[in-house]
């Protein structure tokens, strides 16, 4: 999988389980220490944490 799919699927699932939008600025810092703990650690080892914001600064941007 492309490490911006993952990116996106993550937050897509974030939105679906939370069950509102969360802002992008705040999602790791959600996520760290929960139950997607596994996803980000794969995330944040490929993916700089500047990536993933631009990546998904600019899926919000679609929506």
């Amino acid at each position: 999988m492309k490490r911006k799919e993952l990116i996106i699927g993550l937050y897509e699932q974030l939105i679906q389980d939370i069950g509102d939008e969360i802002h992008h600025d705040h999602i790791w810092e959600r996520v760290r220490s929960g139950i997607y703990k596994d996803i980000y650690d794969q995330c944040s080892q490929q993916v700089s944490r500047e990536s993933i914001r631009q990546v998904i600064g600019m899926y919000r941007k679609k929506q």
